[in-house]
């Protein structure tokens, strides 16, 4: 017990137990794959988005006794329906989200009216009949008007495109014909690479998409041939050799 101004309080479990070494692993699973690992709050981009195994253990251990092991709680189901938990900058919903799990009451507010929608969107409990229905209305309604824009043809035959990749194209002053500005032709990369050297790469003169070493500097193409760099592209900066006549 802590004696402050008259007033006695129990001390905290992040006073003396906050579990650094367990939770960095599930940290940083989290922060690595998000695209798999997406917690709901990472569903809207926002500013400086936190991770949510981060902020569960930062509030189990604020509301623990330091009598108890955070790390045995963290995979527990908790209710601490006496706290109410409150955000007054809760940007994408992180602390309130979390609390909620714990089964804590939460109040939150931000100056920007977009993240009160998001999170008052998120948060808002919803059907999964409704929610399957109102997929239904959008494909019914969206589909036909799109679909054309999503169409390819591959070896001959009509194919659907699930991934469309963007790259700026400029004319050539020599030429006049019209050249793709690739920094390089990696486009797909672990954030870790030493860890994950695995990459993929698209042949500049096909199109083929393949994989590569991210080090790998020759890549001999699976279905034309072409021998190329993948990490040398025709545009660096604000010059670019032009793919057709070789001019820059």
């Amino acid at each position: 017990m802590l004696k402050n101004r008259g007033y006695t309080l129990d001390r905290r479990a992040i006073d003396t137990d906050f579990p650094m070494e367990e939770l960095y692993h599930v940290a940083e699973m989290e922060s690595w794959r998000k695209e798999i690992m997406r917690p709901i709050y990472h569903v809207h981009k926002w500013w400086a988005t936190r991770l949510g195994s981060v902020f569960r253990a930062i509030l189990i251990s604020a509301l623990t006794e330091d009598t108890k092991r955070v790390w045995d709680l963290f995979y527990k189901k908790n209710d601490f329906g006496d706290v109410i938990v409150l955000d007054p900058l809760m940007g994408s919903g992180t602390t309130l989200g979390e609390a909620l799990k714990i089964g804590c009451r939460v109040v939150g507010c931000d100056i920007n009216p977009v993240s009160y929608f998001i999170v008052r969107t998120m948060l808002k409990p919803v059907k999964v009949e409704d929610l399957e229905e109102a997929y239904s209305r959008l494909e019914k309604n969206v589909k036909p008007k799109i679909t054309r824009y999503y169409k390819s043809r591959y070896d001959g035959y009509e194919a659907d495109v699930l991934y469309v990749f963007w790259v700026k194209l400029i004319e050539c002053p020599s030429c006049h014909k019209q050249s793709r500005l690739f920094n390089d032709y990696v486009f797909s990369s672990h954030a870790y690479p030493s860890k994950n050297p695995l990459a993929r790469c698209v042949c500049p003169s096909c199109g083929e998409i393949m994989e590569c070493h991210i080090n790998e500097k020759r890549v001999i193409c699976s279905s034309c041939g072409n021998r190329f760099n993948p990490h040398h592209g025709p545009a660096k900066r604000t010059t670019f050799v032009c793919e057709n006549c070789g001019n820059d």
